[in-house]
């Protein structure tokens, strides 16, 4: 079991896999990086905005090993989701070495003008194997 009072800031990458439109039954993914930051036991990445302008901001919990958050991705006005923000809940494990966690999203989209739930995988890791470790009492 991982120590829930040491949690993680740092350069973290975001990648969220979700369902292709240009080819079905295949998953398409959207790579973000950034820093996650702590305050008050709440974590927060933030990634930087692309040339096309598309970015993801996301605030989690960690409880022991397992990471319970929201994230909201701003598409590129210039590609195919023509700037729409979609928002997700999402779950997912920390590894013992605490660099990187895989899990589980779901949100609402639009096919052919329909609402629907969707769901995929994501990963965040981070950029190097020295973490900046902090205790809740920080």
């Amino acid at each position: 079991m991982i120590d829930s009072t040491q949690l993680l800031v740092g350069d973290w990458t975001f990648k969220h896999f979700y369902p292709s439109n240009k080819k079905p039954g295949t998953d398409e993914v959207s790579v973000f990086d950034g820093k996650f930051q702590q305050n008050k036991g709440q974590f927060t990445f933030s990634s930087k905005k692309s040339d096309e302008g598309e970015y993801l901001f996301a605030r989690m919990t960690v409880n022991n090993d397992l990471a319970t958050g929201v994230m909201h991705e701003h598409t590129s006005p210039k590609k195919e989701f023509k700037g729409a923000i979609y928002t997700s809940a999402f779950q997912g494990l920390l590894n013992k070495d605490c660099d990187k966690i895989n899990g589980k999203w779901v949100g609402v989209g639009n096919d052919s003008g329909k609402r629907k739930i969707y769901t995929g995988k994501f990963t965040l890791e981070k950029h190097d194997s020295n973490h900046d470790l902090l205790t809740l009492s920080e």
